[in-house]
C-alpha cells in the first residue's frame, strides 16, 4: 500500500502544468436602484504583472481576455443596477484591477493557497471625486499538489466578491447617481 501511494504521488509530479489560467468570473450580483443617471465607464488593468497563480516551481498568467471579460461583468453589473452607459456623461466610473493573485505554499503532502483580488473605484462627477479601494482575500489547504481548477474557481469567485462589492456600495452609487 505505502508503495502503491508513493507511486500516485510520483505520477502526479510528472503531469504537466498549464501555462495559463482560464478565469472567467460570475457577472455581480446587484440589486436595481433605479433608473439612475447615465455613466461613462471605464476599466483598466493596471496590473505590472500577469502573472495569477504563484507556485513554488511554476507561474502561470491569464490567459488573454481576461480583463475584457472582467469589464463586461462590470458593464452587466452597472446595467444591472439601473445605470445607462454613455461616452458623453457627466458622471464617470473608472475601475482598475490593481491585484489577482493567488500565491501557493507546497508542503509534505499538503499546499496552502492565498488569494487576493484588489479594484481600485474612481468617480469623477463635477468638482467632486472620489477614490475607494475594495479587496477580497482568500485562503484554503488541500491535499497533494495544487489544483489548478480549485485555483482558478477561487480566483473567480473572489473576483465576482469585489465586483459586488465594488457596484453594492452605497457612496458610489450616491455620487454616480447625485
Amino acid at each position: 500500500m505505502r508503495y502503491l501511494l508513493l507511486a500516485a504521488l510520483l505520477l502526479a509530479g510528472c503531469a504537466s502544468t498549464p501555462q495559463y489560467a482560464l478565469l472567467d468570473p460570475q457577472a455581480a450580483n446587484v440589486t436595481k436602484a433605479a433608473n439612475l443617471l447615465p455613466i461613462q465607464f471605464e476599466f483598466q488593468d493596471s496590473r505590472a504583472d500577469q502573472s495569477v497563480i504563484h507556485m513554488p516551481k511554476n507561474v502561470l498568467s491569464n490567459d488573454s481576455g481576461l480583463d475584457q471579460r472582467i469589464a463586461s461583468r462590470l458593464r452587466e453589473g452597472l446595467k444591472a443596477k439601473g445605470f445607462t452607459l454613455a461616452p458623453d456623461a457627466d458622471a464617470k466610473l473608472i475601475v482598475s484591477l490593481v491585484k489577482l493573485s493567488s500565491v501557493v505554499n507546497k508542503g509534505f503532502a499538503s499546499y496552502k493557497s492565498e488569494q487576493q483580488v484588489v479594484m481600485i473605484a474612481k468617480v469623477e462627477k463635477g468638482n467632486h471625486t472620489m477614490t475607494k479601494r475594495f479587496t477580497s482575500n482568500g485562503s484554503f489547504e488541500a491535499p497533494f499538489g495544487p489544483d489548478i481548477g480549485r485555483l482558478e474557481e477561487e480566483l473567480n469567485n473572489l473576483t465576482t466578491q469585489t465586483m459586488t462589492s465594488l457596484l453594492s456600495d452605497p457612496q458610489i452609487t450616491q455620487l454616480l447617481s447625485n
